[in-house]
């Protein structure tokens, strides 16, 4: 990934926690609310925006 005058180590968020376990688990707690969320919607929503969201692996 790259953006024209951006550090690439600043376009990687993991880059910016110490602990990179944390980050981990608040990246996932982050995709699991998104997904709860994003159930009230389900109804409306087509497999396209689904699948736009974030993936956990099971």
């Amino acid at each position: 990934m790259s953006c024209p005058g951006v550090f690439n180590r600043l376009l990687n968020p993991e880059n910016a926690w110490a602990d990179k376990a944390a980050y981990n688990n608040a990246a996932v707690k982050l995709a699991a609310s998104f997904q709860m969320n994003f159930e009230q919607y389900s109804n409306f929503a087509t497999d396209k925006f689904e699948k736009g969201g974030p993936v956990l692996a099971k």
